[in-house]
């Protein structure tokens, strides 16, 4: 019998120094610590794991100031997690797993806190037996994919991005809570970010929406048109707080105005756009990054909009992904719309576990495209 691999039980943790009041940075915001050594005699039902992918995501800006009061004083993300070490009959040493985790680069948690193993099995998934079916949106009436193959094709990675909850909040928000109908007009914000960049391509290649994003560089902007399928895009650093200007440029866009906005970001465009919204419109509030970062004592003024929703019925949700339950049909959705080329990803990786602050804190520059991901091994 072959002896029993000896597991490294060294950790590394990193932890909030203090929370910002500004812009978080990662000297002033985070420090590294040892941990020493994780437990190996697990308790029932605990699982040891290791981080191999984590997450940062803009939400954890307005979460700092509770975790910062923490015991642990760790921020909590989306991670994918390989298990060293198990004492429960669900999963297994070699398993891959997906849940929220802290920043801890090995750590023993109870199975509760595991959300998911990694690929999920979708065998006995039947599409044209979920109750969310429709028939006018199934693009695969040939059978062309086999739904037990399709999660076993995506990337490790892609499930703390776009096969995870970033993936899962734009096609919640989108298809769930903006009832995106095909060939509607639709603007979406933040639209070379994590989210923003999947809600526009389901927009745009699967409901053959006009779609239209914001961005914050040249680069950017030709990435979502030219790669992404986005039938225009608008530099939102060529217009400062120019309300008419921001308007003009919207107005040119949408010449039949906007059935569905996707804001992930708030600020002078969020204002701006209001005044093109079409009856029976829906806005999606699914982040407000322009704002984390101001002073709570000094808050910004905003041109008053509510007026703007009553004669034409608009409507306005906000969203948020635990609230998404039909991870079955989005995993068969997205997995095939990524295996198709209808949905392309995009990943700005940093390696190491220590990159996590430098990645988290990047986000608020502008400094990815696509998914933010931290690789940890």
């Amino acid at each position: 019998m072959a002896a029993e691999q000896k597991i490294d039980d060294s950790c590394k943790v990193i932890r909030i120094k203090a929370a910002p009041k500004g812009k978080p940075t990662p000297s002033d915001t985070f420090e590294a610590c040892s941990a020493g050594k994780v437990d190996l005699n697990l308790p029932e039902n605990s699982v040891l794991i290791e981080s191999e992918y984590v997450s940062v995501d803009p939400y954890q800006r307005a979460r700092i100031g509770a975790w910062s009061q923490s015991d642990s004083k760790q921020m909590q993300s989306f991670t994918l997690a390989k298990v060293l070490k198990s004492n429960n009959a669900k999963y297994a040493e070699g398993d891959h797993v997906w849940g929220v985790f802290g920043w801890t680069s090995k750590q023993v948690v109870n199975a509760k806190q595991i959300m998911s193993k990694v690929p999920p099995d979708l065998s006995q998934y039947k599409p044209k037996e979920d109750p969310d079916y429709k028939a006018d949106q199934d693009d695969d009436k040939g059978g062309k994919f086999d739904v037990k193959e399709i999660a076993q094709k995506i990337p490790l990675s892609y499930y703390v991005g776009s096969y995870g909850m970033p993936g899962g909040t734009a096609y919640y928000g989108l298809i769930y809570k903006g009832e995106v109908k095909k060939g509607e007009n639709v603007l979406v914000s933040g639209a070379a970010g994590a989210v923003g960049s999947i809600v526009g391509q389901i927009a745009k290649n699967v409901y053959g929406c006009h779609t239209v994003g914001i961005a914050g560089t040249a680069e950017k902007i030709k990435w979502i048109t030219q790669d992404l399928g986005f039938d225009g895009g608008i530099n939102y650093k060529e217009y400062g707080d120019d309300y008419e200007k921001v308007q003009k440029a919207l107005k040119e866009k949408f010449p039949n105005g906007i059935d569905v906005f996707f804001d992930n970001v708030g600020g002078i465009f969020s204002e701006a756009a209001w005044d093109l919204l079409n009856e029976d419109a829906r806005v999606i509030v699914c982040g407000q990054i322009a704002t984390y970062n101001a002073d709570p004592k000094n808050p910004g003024l905003i041109r008053p909009f509510l007026h703007k929703t009553i004669y034409k019925e608009i409507q306005i949700r906000g969203i948020i992904y635990g609230k998404f339950k039909n991870h079955a049909k989005f995993y068969y959705d997205m997995g095939r719309w990524i295996c198709s080329g209808k949905v392309k990803v995009k990943e700005t990786v940093l390696e190491g576990f220590e990159k996590l602050p430098e990645a988290f804190c990047g986000l608020f520059e502008g400094q990815n495209t696509g998914k933010m991901v931290v690789k940890c091994t």
